[in-house]
This record gives C-alpha cells, structure tokens and sequence, in this order.
C-alpha cells in the first residue's frame, strides 16, 4: 500500500511538472509565430504523428461519426480554445505563473458544476475550497493588474475563458464516459481524434488572421517539440499510466 501511494504521488508530481512546462515552452516560441499559427502547426503535427502511430501500431480505426464528433468538439474546446486564451494571454504579457494560477481553477470549477450535469452533490469542502480558490486567484490577479496599461485588464482575463472552455470540455467528456460505460477508444485514439479537431478549427483563423507566418529556426523547433512530444505526447501517456496504475484491480 505505502509502495502504491508512493507511485501515485511522483507521478502526479511529474505530470504536473510536465504539463505546466507547456506555459514556459508556449512563451519561449510565441515570438517566431502568433497563437493560432502556433497551435495549426502543434496540432497538425500532433495529429499527424498520431495517426502515423496508429497505422503502423494497427489501432487505426474510425469509431463511428458520433463518436468521433465528441472526440473533436472536446479537442476543439479542451485544446484550442483552452490553450489559445492562455497563448493570447501570455501575448499581452501576462506572467505565465499567474496565467497557470488562474487555469488552475478549472478542476475546482468542474467538480462544482458536475453536480448539475451528473447529479453529483458537492460537500461543503468543495465548495470552501471553490471559493478559496477563487479569492485566491483574484488576490494574485488583482496585485498583478494595472489599468493605466493598455490590453493589460484584458490580458488577465483571458485566462478564465481557458478555464471556461475546459470546464465545459471536462463536463461533456465525463457525461459521454458514463453513457458509454466500458466501451470507448483508446486514449490515443481518442487524442488523435481531438487534436485532429483542434487543427481544422485553427487552421482557418490561423490563415485568413495570421497569414500563418512562422519564423522557423532551430529555436521555434526546439520549442515546438517540446509542446508536441513532451507536453501532449508525455504528460498524456503519463496521464494514461497514471490512471491505469490507480484504478482498482477486480
């Protein structure tokens, strides 16, 4: 049991770490290519280096267009909407600490709202650690924002439609699981399906806005191999272990 829990906690340490090096890594390339341009790029690659993978693995599969559908709308709410408002936020300069302090609402926010799409009932510790929560991301914001800057008021709020977007994603992910029971895709499957998604939906905006004009250099590589393999590629398998690992052994 002390063996288990110890196996759990590093591995929420590194998927944490992990996941939350995506902020740095986003800041680092954001000079060599807008937010949307940005995201065309990663998410094409990610999806195209998926289904590569799951061609040669032999998991290549089209689950049916509903479900492909579902997979798409919460990659399309989950990747591109969260990870544009935290990308155009940190355009206006927002520190990334308190972008990831404000997107860190989100599990807080979507345990809340379950109740009212999965008729779970939350506890009064929910509901103390919401509004903790929440002050505490509104102390932080507040110290940080000066409204003589201009875009900077903005700037600090575009972080909550991040929190918006993958709240809702999480509520309809976690609605379809349960209807689906045990019969689903595989995770990476279903990733290919979302970032897929994710990359139509930005591709267009990315063009017709952003002229999809990308400084690449060894640095912009570097920095997007870093968003492709390590955040998406290695905090998602380390996610998929994760639960594997926790999940009770009947």
């Amino acid at each position: 049991m002390r063996a288990f829990v110890t196996v759990n906690f590093f591995l929420c340490i590194a998927f944490v770490l992990l996941w939350n090096s995506g902020y740095i890594a986003a800041k680092y390339v954001l000079p060599m290519a807008s937010p949307l341009t940005l995201l065309a790029w990663r998410f094409w690659a990610l999806a195209l280096i998926l289904g590569v993978f799951l061609v040669i693995t032999g998991k290549f599969r089209w689950p049916g267009g509903k479900r492909a559908g579902e997979a798409m709308v919460i990659g399309i709410l989950a990747h591109g909407a969260w990870t544009a408002f935290v990308l155009y936020a940190l355009k206006e300069e927002v520190p990334s600490g308190i972008v990831a302090l404000v997107v860190a609402l989100q599990p807080l926010l979507t345990g809340i709202l379950a109740s009212q799409f999965m008729g779970e009932r939350p506890s009064v510790l929910n509901w103390m650690g919401l509004v903790l929560g929440f002050v505490g991301v509104g102390v932080a914001v507040g110290s940080r924002t000066t409204f003589g800057g201009e875009g900077t008021l903005f700037g600090h709020l575009l972080p909550f439609g991040s929190v918006l977007a993958i709240t809702v994603a999480s509520l309809l992910q976690r609605k379809e699981s349960v209807e689906r029971g045990d019969q689903d895709i595989s995770l990476d499957q279903d990733l290919f399906y979302q970032s897929f998604g994710a990359a139509v939906v930005v591709t267009v905006p990315a063009i017709v806005i952003e002229g999809l004009a990308t400084e690449i250099n060894a640095a912009f590589l570097g920095g997007m191999a870093w968003l492709v393999l390590g955040v998406s590629f290695g905090a998602y398998a380390l996610c998929g272990f994760w639960c594997a690992v926790s999940t009770p052994r009947g």
